[in-house]
């Protein structure tokens, strides 16, 4: 790739390349900041210069946006060099700094902070953008999380961009909704207490396996702060959207979903995509699956709502009061509706939603509409019925069923045939057949990272994903299982690993080509790395947010376990998101805690019963624990004190 630059362009990189290279000979750091803030110094629009003639994948999300993009990168690799921001210096200078350094490469993968995705998307015309998680993060800096899918949507409205996007994250797929170029990846979802409201309508997500128990009685709208004795001035529609199951002219089951497409015997084969084209079936209008791409009720103006609040009539946003002010709060339970709006945010104090209205299809008495797939607007159910084909009240676990083409959740996928003399194989490895067979369609079980959810109040639900991972294999479009032999712990990476053989296959990268070039990658700028010290094995862990330290848990051995807490710029300074972290997993450990803020682990500790050693440093720690393994938990600023008394380990 050779794309002529402006001479200020050229300046500019020659400066950023020799700062970065001058911050690593003197040991200040790997160079991947200040080259980039110098360069754009120099050329603002040094960015979208050195992206110019590249195509350019973009990794997002609150977390595994590191290790996702390292692994992106390896399978990538099949196609030659690619750049990338491997250090994990994610916003504008980090990107400027890789591209500068990595000179004239066809390819680049680029972990992109949450935050500056519109501003990235703008500078490097990515063909790709993986959407990963959403989750609390940084309390004191970050948005909120509905903000942050809304920001999201937002950016991604109109934009023609492939997207690999999270299907088991209620977030992620309505940030995506709008979008028809979506590849959906079964990447699981273990923190789920950032997604139990639905971002469309406000209205409860229901989880396989989850039990959401219901009111005994639910309050009238004259009940409400601020409405007493007032109607809506607009309510929900009268029947099931048009194009889903029950509405007018539609079959039974309503519209099919998309499926993965079968290759028949003999086919030519899907590799290499067309030309700027998916290897996959596109989801445009006509085969898009009715999970969000309809607007549900959220998406009709608020109560009140008026265009010159700030935002478009017909849109959902906080300036017009839809969503979690105006929707019913958790099935009738009187939760965010009961509180003050956002009144910076153009929401009028005190104006929540009828968190007493309920849904008659729920068994409850009052106004409301049947949830889609459910043709019965449920009048006079009995409390707890399931009306005949529809939804189960709240506290049962069945979702609505799937319109499908097929019938049941198992889709029949394509046997191995012979291949035409010179085609490239699918589904093979050097001359070994990847074993096929049916696989799953929606997910892996009740109370699964990737168990099945909608919600109860609109179309809102989680689209059939085209990628999925079963046990130690990622399951591609086609059916075809390829095995990835990882040496980076826990489920949560073989959920990595199928997003990135995903992004990889939107290049024309076969997966079973890319597939063991994941086992290539054994930690990522410390992360999961193992240093052998003073007779202790020690792995290191990083965790930011609640959701991380979740996943932490579950890679960690049942072994002695340092954890470390600083509250810094890089961490954020407001520490009260550890009571949102269960630490229950470390019950019989030796638990020892460190870190500027180890004071404040001690007190979320004891709130769990969970007995503990204080260290005040790392060397402390390997001499209060024995021979043998020691798993390290820390977030960021620790993870990287931890990292500097080991060499800077990668």
């Amino acid at each position: 790739m050779t794309t002529r630059k402006p001479l200020r362009a050229k300046l500019a990189t020659s400066v950023s390349k020799g700062a970065a290279a001058l911050s690593r000979a003197t040991g200040r750091g790997d160079g991947s900041v200040i080259g980039g803030r110098l360069g754009l110094m120099i050329d603002p629009n040094l960015l979208a210069h050195l992206a110019n003639g590249r195509q350019i994948a973009l990794i997002s999300g609150t977390n595994g946006k590191t290790t996702t993009t390292r692994l992106a990168t390896a399978a990538m690799g099949v196609l030659g060099s690619v750049a990338t921001n491997s250090y994990g210096a994610n916003m504008p200078t980090g990107h400027t700094s890789a591209l500068a350094k990595a000179g004239d490469t066809p390819y680049a993968v680029l972990e992109t902070d949450e935050h500056y995705l519109p501003q990235v998307l703008d500078a490097t015309q990515p063909r790709v953008v993986a959407l990963l998680n959403l989750s609390r993060d940084q309390l004191d800096r970050a948005k909120e999380v509905a903000m942050m899918a809304q920001l999201w949507r937002d950016t991604l409205r109109g934009r023609h961009v492939r997207l690999v996007a999270n299907a088991d994250d209620p977030m992620v797929v309505w940030a995506a909704a709008e979008s028809n170029q979506v590849t959906w990846v079964a990447a699981g979802q273990r923190w789920h207490d950032d997604s139990w409201v639905c971002p469309e309508c406000g209205g409860a997500i229901a989880r396989a396996g989850v039990t959401m128990a219901a009111p005994a009685s639910a309050p009238t709208p004259e009940s409400v702060p601020g409405r007493s004795g007032q109607g809506p001035q607009a309510g929900p529609p009268a029947g099931p959207p048009a194009g889903y199951p029950g509405a007018p002219g539609m079959p039974p089951g309503g519209q099919a979903w998309p499926e993965a497409p079968a290759q028949a015997p003999g086919a030519p084969s899907a590799w290499p995509p067309p030309p700027g084209g998916s290897p996959w079936a596109p989801q445009g209008a006509a085969g898009a699956a009715p999970n969000s791409a309809q607007p549900g009720y959220g998406a009709q103006p608020g109560y009140g709502a008026q265009p010159d609040h700030g935002t478009q009539p017909g849109q959902p946003g906080y300036d017009q009061h839809a969503g979690y002010n105006q929707q019913p709060g958790y099935a009738g339970q009187p939760g965010y509706p009961a509180q003050p709006g956002y009144p910076a945010q153009g929401d009028y104090p005190g104006q929540g939603g009828y968190p007493g209205q309920g849904y008659p299809d729920q068994g409850y008495q009052g106004q409301g509409q049947a949830h889609p797939g459910n043709p019965s607007p449920g009048a006079g159910q009995a409390p707890g019925a399931t009306p005949p084909g529809g939804v189960p009240p709240h506290g049962g676990t069945t979702p609505p069923a799937r319109p499908s083409a097929l019938t049941g959740s198992t889709l029949i996928m394509p046997a191995i045939e012979p291949h035409a003399a010179g085609e490239p194989t699918l589904g093979t490895t050097g001359q070994t057949p990847v074993d096929v067979g049916p696989q799953p369609l929606a997910d892996s079980g009740p109370n699964a990272p990737d168990a099945d959810w909608y919600c109860t109040n609109c179309s809102l639900r989680r689209p059939t994903p085209q990628w999925s991972v079963d046990n130690d294999a990622v399951v591609d479009p086609r059916g075809y299982r390829h095995r990835v032999r990882l040496q980076l712990p826990g489920r949560v990476n073989r959920a990595n690993a199928a997003t990135a053989l995903a992004v990889a296959a939107e290049f024309g990268v076969p997966p079973a080509e890319a597939a063991p070039r994941l086992a290539e990658v054994a930690s990522i700028a410390g992360r999961y790395a193992q240093v052998e010290r003073d007779g202790r094995v020690v792995r290191l862990l990083l965790a930011k947010n609640p959701a991380g330290w979740l996943e932490a848990f579950d890679m960690a051995d049942p072994a002695p376990t340092l954890l470390s807490i600083n509250a810094r710029d890089p961490d954020g300074l407001d520490t009260s998101w550890l009571f949102d972290v269960d630490f229950s997993p470390l019950a019989g450990r030796h638990v020892l805690i460190s870190g500027d803020r180890a004071f404040d682990l001690a007190v979320r500790l004891e709130v769990n019963g969970l007995s503990f050693t204080h260290v005040r440093s790392f060397a402390q720690a390997l001499a209060s624990v024995p021979p043998g393994r020691l798993e390290v938990i820390a977030n960021y600023s620790a993870f990287q004190d931890i990292r500097a008394e080991l060499n800077r380990v990668n």
